[in-house]
């Protein structure tokens, strides 16, 4: 009974691998003038093996599948949100040996963060603030595909979320700041 529960929920176990590390960097590309302040809550990133083209969870969408899948040492949760004129963010994944062709990043409103609280996107122009509190996850291709092993085991994930037309779009309320963020991101894997 207990094993059939666990193959409906689409549930496994994913163990930590010793010497592995993808680290996972979300920050922000560009200074326009006119943006005082910008931020993105991404709430959490996942490595997905190329041998799952497909998950029962993702009929729930994203929020249902980080939460379920935030404890394998392929995901990991950000804490607050990320400042984009700031430093950024960075997490380290500890996955299994295995060759992952997607990474999924979660962007939804960040909770416990003051006055950015309740959003997923933001900008402060000169004459206002523009939140968001939208939900959208970001699948973005590895190609080449992460082979990661004994003989492979490190790698540098960057998310940079593009700021140039951010102020334009922010112009236009925060659906529009949403769609903007969501949709002019630059994804780069290095691997040493």
């Amino acid at each position: 009974m207990i094993t059939t529960l666990w193959v409906a929920a689409g549930c496994s176990v994913v163990t930590e691998e010793p010497g592995i590390q993808v680290r996972v960097v979300v920050e922000g590309v560009g200074q326009p003038e006119g943006l005082t302040e910008a931020w993105a809550g991404v709430r959490a990133v996942s490595l997905s093996p190329c041998a799952v083209a497909w998950h029962p969870l993702d009929l729930l969408g994203a929020p249902a599948r980080a939460d379920h899948s935030i404890d394998s040492p392929a995901s990991a949760a950000f804490p607050g949100v990320t400042d984009l004129l700031g430093d950024g963010r960075q997490v380290t994944l500890t996955p299994p040996v295995e060759t992952y062709c997607f990474a999924r990043f979660v962007l939804e409103p960040s909770e416990g963060d003051g006055e950015r609280d309740g959003a997923s996107v933001g900008a402060v122009l000169p004459d206002g603030a523009v939140r968001s509190d939208q939900v959208a996850w970001l699948d973005l291709p590895l190609d080449p595909a992460l082979a990661l092993s004994a003989d492979a085991p490190r790698a540098t994930l960057t998310l940079g979320f593009v700021l140039d037309g951010w102020v334009a779009a922010a112009g236009d309320g925060a659906p529009a700041l949403f769609d903007h963020a969501r949709n002019h991101v630059v994804f780069d894997m290095r691997t040493p």
